[in-house]
């Protein structure tokens, strides 16, 4: 194995974690394929729903498969990690120190450009991610001054829906209508994909071009930023 290996935890949807290696490979391929990335995909689709522990308040059975993939990784060589699902990170918190500091953070990629966004953002996320304040809890959320917006509770249903039953179903179908709403009537300059659902939807509108429907992406960003990413996360062996 490479000296640096990134291990994706997947299949929470499957689509997106898949998605996601090959929006690694478009950003990183070079003349030489043997320079690209070593990557291990770990995709589970049986881990249960994390809005469902979540908001139940039965976070156990979630945190302890997310943590044994995590180790399974490692155990192969796995050296940086990223979970794509954006509600799992909820349950990182209480992870032994050498796991957690080997996590490349989609919620603090996400944070870190809407900090850097000149205008202000819209959260798109699962129910679970929202109530369990999985943005709200990282520190740089206090340095944004209000710059991402949390959905009105209306609209939090409306987006926790479209995501369960469109998005995770069709793949990368994309509702301009709602989109376009919840710009207009939030006043927002950028949508946050607080879900990674939410990735297969934003390569689709960046393909059509679409300015009026901009995502801050965090799947995207790594992809686009891996060495650099993976050089500021350091591996810690424990």
């Amino acid at each position: 194995m490479t000296k640096n290996t990134l291990g994706v935890l997947g299949g929470m949807g499957p689509l997106a974690s898949a998605e996601f290696i090959k929006t690694l490979y478009e950003f990183n391929m070079s003349e030489k394929e043997q320079h690209a990335p070593a990557c291990l995909l770990y995709s589970d689709p049986s881990i249960p729903d994390r809005t469902e522990a979540i908001l139940s308040r039965r976070t156990a059975v979630v945190s302890h498969r997310i943590l044994e993939a995590l180790k399974s990784l490692r155990s192969q060589g796995a050296t940086h990690f990223v979970i794509a699902c954006i509600s799992s990170h909820y349950f990182i918190h209480d992870f032994p120190k050498a796991i957690k500091d080997s996590i490349i953070s989609l919620v603090e990629v996400a944070l870190r450009e809407v900090q850097a966004f000149p205008g202000n953002c819209l959260l798109l996320a699962t129910t679970g991610t929202v109530q369990g304040q999985t943005f709200q809890r990282h520190p740089v959320w206090d340095s944004l001054n209000g710059k991402l917006i949390i959905p009105e509770e209306h609209d939090q249903t409306l987006i926790h829906n479209f995501i369960y039953q469109h998005i995770k179903p069709n793949r990368s179908v994309v509702d301009e209508t709602l989109l376009k709403s919840l710009k207009q009537k939030y006043k927002v300059d950028a949508f946050v994909a607080g879900c990674t659902e939410f990735h297969m939807a934003n390569k689709r509108l960046l393909e059509n071009g679409d300015p009026l429907l901009r995502f801050i992406d965090p799947l995207f960003s790594i992809g686009r930023e891996l060495p650099r990413l993976m050089r500021t996360v350091s591996f810690k062996q424990s």
